[in-house]
């Protein structure tokens, strides 16, 4: 198949960039997240703060750089700079000149929600009731598991992935083959929720496994694998090709035990070693890049899938329609491809 390359709209919504978790108050961290690098790190008094990660003076990943209370200092030559964006050292500048207006930070608005780092692709304000899915989102705990990956593959591909049963006597063979026969698939929509409760059944043997999953549009997810294991996914575009997903992993089976938290850190561990490469491979093979309903022959089977791509479209036009309001207006808004 001959295919000319197609830049991925991505909706204008709040997603989570990155685990709260992995943010503390010693070493800030870089993150690319729709194409811009992306420096947190935690003030003093604990706040997460995002900024442009190029430090103002020449360039250097704020990342590579420390915490000194609860400022950043770059790594490079020592500047440092507060919460706010401003450079409050500089140790090579001359002391009778004035600090260059440009030696300060690009503060990027973001939110802190249950365990996770929000931000918009516009680097537009957000709060709190602006995050799909905050029902459910629940802050670190003591008995949760929490990783990390990134796929070769596009958003809209990844979100294919993640509202796909049907998939597992086949991509999963090696694990879960036999289970090819569907005795559940039902898939409902409330505004921007998608729900998909499907059970498959083993050909031979007759088990049954059943699954649920909550998509709040874009890009937030619940997983639910029986009754004893769920977990929470959010998906971020990397940039144009590449897609992160964080997850948060939680097991209901052992309780308020020592073997809670090792219960849910190994399970994790089994679907990021032996299921989501699998998942992986296949998004990344993927051709044209970009999904939508007219380019694949979607089945009743793919009916989330539909949605999804239908909401997409329908946040897409908006978006579109908002900018170029904005451009009659005078106002610029930029939008992610």
């Amino acid at each position: 198949m001959l295919t000319r390359p197609v830049l991925e709209r991505i909706p204008l919504r709040p997603y989570a960039i990155a685990h709260a978790g992995a943010i503390d108050a010693r070493r800030p961290r870089t993150v690319t997240r729709f194409g811009r690098n992306i420096v947190l790190f935690r003030d003093r008094n604990g706040a997460v703060v995002a900024a442009d990660a190029a430090c103002p003076h020449r360039g250097a990943d704020l990342g590579l750089g420390r915490i000194v209370d609860g400022e950043l200092e770059c790594g490079y030559h020592g500047f440092r700079f507060g919460a706010d964006g401003g450079c409050s050292r500089a140790p090579c500048a001359t002391l009778d000149r004035a600090m260059p207006k440009r030696l300060h930070l690009t503060v990027l608005p973001i939110v802190e929600l249950g365990g996770f780092v929000w931000m918009r692709p516009d680097a537009q304000p957000l709060s709190a009731d602006d995050i799909p899915g905050r029902e459910v989102l629940i802050d670190d705990a003591w008995h949760h598991a929490r990783g990390e990956m990134t796929w070769n593959a596009r958003l809209g591909r990844t979100v294919e992935s993640m509202l796909d049963f049907h998939h597992v006597e086949f991509a999963h063979r090696r694990f879960m083959g036999g289970f090819d026969r569907f005795v559940k698939h039902d898939v409902r929509v409330d505004g921007e929720r998608i729900t998909l409760d499907a059970t498959l059944a083993h050909r031979r043997f007759g088990w049954e496994i059943s699954g649920s999953m909550q998509a709040w549009f874009p890009a937030t997810m619940r997983l639910g694998i029986g009754r004893d294991f769920a977990g929470l996914v959010m998906l971020c575009p990397v940039d144009g090709e590449r897609t992160w997903i964080g997850i948060r992993y939680f097991q209901t089976r052992v309780r308020w035990s020592p073997w809670s938290k090792l219960l849910a850190e190994f399970s994790l561990w089994s679907e990021l070693r032996f299921i989501q490469p699998d998942d992986a491979r296949m998004s990344s093979s993927a051709v044209p890049r970009s999904g939508d309903v007219e380019s694949s022959t979607l089945l009743e089977a793919d009916r989330a899938i539909v949605e999804w791509y239908r909401l997409r479209k329908r946040a897409v036009e908006r978006d579109r329609d908002e900018r170029e309001k904005g451009v009659e207006a005078g106002k610029g808004i930029d939008c992610v491809a």
